[in-house]
């Protein structure tokens, strides 16, 4: 039972929960939405990595079909 709890302990202790906010970045080719927190910046260039097209000139599959400059938009969800 012991193992349980902590285990339960660890699972809540990783998760973050995201901030109680109607404002979002929108990606202008994927319209993802990001919750706009203390940790946008850092999410945005990772999510901005994604559309990068990683097959030109290694000879790897495209892993995505949306390629391009990646823009973010802070909307409001109503």
């Amino acid at each position: 039972m012991k193992k349980l709890e902590r285990k339960k302990q660890k699972i809540l202790s990783v998760y973050i929960a995201p901030p109680n906010t109607n404002w979002f970045w929108k990606c202008s080719l994927c319209n993802m939405e990001l919750p706009d927190d203390e940790l946008v910046e850092l999410r945005k260039r990772r999510h901005a990595n994604f559309h990068i097209d990683e097959s030109i000139g290694t000879g790897k599959q495209k892993r995505n079909w949306t390629f391009g400059n990646a823009k973010f938009e802070l909307v409001s969800k109503k």
